[in-house]
């Protein structure tokens, strides 16, 4: 047959013969192996072409169809997005954010569906690891958090207290991928699935626009956001630095040293800048100065055995710095999971907090008038628990009598002998007192309470049996008499009893905090490690 002439009609029609064999078709290969030429297309008749034509006009139809639908589907999902005021969509709330993944979700799947060319993510293999674990591959994966940085427009933000700056550049590809936004959600808002195939090939524009646009976006503002973030994290690597200086220090020269003392104050005044952004739980003092900590190692080289309050208050400080430092080894191994808002990072805040609170008892207690008055203290509460068991059952079960008892017996003891627990009484009650520091005198209130003491005594012949006898009283309520006492000292007794209590209750009172670091202080010096759960449930 000629080239582009018909094939002869009686060849389509006419089935071969019966008992005839119809030829073979020689396959493509047969002809590139034996360097014969491959046969030349040829032209179907009349009938075959018109049926190929209304075959392939049908599928465009339904073709073209699918995409309208699929473009209609998509513009319902944009009418059903969540907005704040007129235009404002929001990403924030819950119903909001889940509006907008839903959207975004149907936006990469019509974009597939209409062949739409996505714009180049190779990018994304540069990305930190977790990064890359939002963006695994090249594909779309439009996030919430992307448009919303794309819509709120911010130039920059705060991270750990300091402010960042996005780049010009970035802020420029944000307000395009927003034009884009715009753009593409006035075509959806108008969109008919009756309109013509000029609206579909704008719709396909737009969303090619849009996508190009939002890739730019990503790229640039995830690249600035890899930057933030190790700068946020750069405190803490700092400090994970110098604890590994510091521990190859101890190893090689001990932790006796010059060296590893100078080492060991590098570290401590970092935590201290540490704690100043990342202690979201409590006050974030900047001030944890080193002085404190070596103070602390120095009473646990005292053999005096004096200084068991000191011991235990010291070895809290000590053990809490060791803690941290552990979390700082730990953290080496994988900084990449550390939040760069550091405050979210639960173990580490658990820790800072650890060591602002027993730097602040350690640098209360240590040193001066209140070290003497907390060793006196915790001396006579000691020697409660050993005389009378039901006050030793209570410290064993620390259950809420303990804190109703305890404030008692500190009253007691302060009455007993103002003149050395008077700064321990001050760090609690320091509005009864007159002057400040060590210079403070009791007030009026407070010496009429010395008064109505000294009075007590003057009710009997044995004045020396009083405490013991208002100690059992505190313990054991109106029981705890034991031994009859002369009947004025009886007849005063319930009177002084409840001048007691009120001020037991004032010192739980007035200022909640100072008392349960003092009782936290007394009740941990005498062993017992449960204390601080069992202050939080009773106050």
């Amino acid at each position: 047959v000629a080239l582009g002439e018909d094939l002869p009609t009686t060849s389509l029609e006419r089935p071969p013969a019966r008992g005839v064999r119809a030829p073979a078709r020689a396959h493509p290969r047969l002809f590139q192996h034996s360097g014969m030429p491959l046969p030349m297309p040829c032209k179907f008749t009349g009938v075959a072409q018109d049926t190929f034509a209304k075959v392939k006009k049908c599928m465009v139809a339904d073709s073209a169809a699918d995409e309208r639908r699929a473009v209609s589907d998509l513009a319902a999902a944009f009418n059903g997005l969540v907005c704040v005021g007129e235009d404002q969509v929001d990403t924030k709330s819950e119903g909001g954010k889940t509006a907008c993944k839903k959207f975004l979700a149907a936006l990469a799947l019509v974009s597939e569906r209409l062949q739409c060319q996505a714009a180049d993510r190779t990018y994304r293999a540069n990305f930190t690891r977790n990064y890359r674990i939002l963006f695994p591959d090249t594909k779309r994966r439009y996030r919430v958090d992307v448009l919303e940085a794309i819509l709120d427009g911010l130039d920059s933000f705060y991270v750990n207290g300091t402010q960042f700056r996005l780049s010009n550049p970035t802020l420029d590809n944000g307000l395009a991928a927003a034009i884009g936004w715009d753009e593409l959600g006035r075509m959806l808002k108008s969109w008919s699935s009756h309109s013509g195939g000029r609206s579909l090939r704008d719709i396909k524009a737009a969303l090619v626009s849009f996508d190009d646009r939002w890739a730019e976006f990503e790229r640039s503002y995830i690249f600035e956001l890899i930057h933030i973030e190790e700068q946020a994290r750069s405190i803490i690597v700092e400090a994970i630095d110098k604890e590994r200086r510091l521990t190859n220090f101890e190893c090689d020269f001990g932790e006796a040293a010059p060296v590893t003392g100078r080492a060991r104050q590098s570290l401590a005044v970092c935590v201290a800048k540490l704690n100043t952004v990342a202690n979201s739980r409590r006050k974030g003092r900047g001030d944890l100065g080193f002085e404190v900590l070596e103070r602390c190692y120095m009473v646990l080289e005292s053999a005096d055995g004096d200084f068991t309050a000191a011991h235990s208050i010291a070895n809290q400080a000590t053990s809490s710095f060791w803690a941290l430092r552990g979390y700082l080894r730990h953290a080496s191994e994988s900084l990449e999971r550390i939040d760069p808002y550091l405050g979210n990072n639960a173990g580490l805040v658990d820790r800072l907090v650890d060591w602002e609170e027993s730097w602040e008892v350690a640098n209360r207690y240590l040193e001066g008038p209140m070290s003497d008055a907390l060793v006196s203290m915790v001396k006579g509460v000691l020697t409660a628990k050993v005389n009378y068991p039901a006050f030793a059952g209570m410290c064993e079960d620390c259950d809420a009598e303990l804190f109703m008892v305890l404030p008692r017996i500190v009253v007691l003891t302060y009455i007993q002998r103002p003149e050395i627990h008077g700064a321990l009484l001050y760090g609690v009650l320091p509005d009864v007192f007159e002057g400040e520091g060590e210079a403070a005198t009791p007030g009026p209130e407070l010496q009429e309470l010395l008064d109505s003491y000294k009075r007590l005594l003057d009710r009997t012949d044995t004045p020396e049996v009083v405490p013991s006898i208002l100690l059992r009283r505190a313990i054991y309520g109106d029981a705890g008499l034991g031994v009859a006492p002369a009947t004025a000292l009886l007849a005063a007794m319930p009177g002084f009893m409840r001048e007691l209590e009120r001020w037991s209750m004032a010192m739980q009172r007035r200022r909640p905090d100072d008392w349960n670091s003092i009782a936290a202080v007394i009740l941990k010096a005498m062993g017992d490690t449960r204390v601080k759960d069992a202050l939080t449930v009773s106050i």
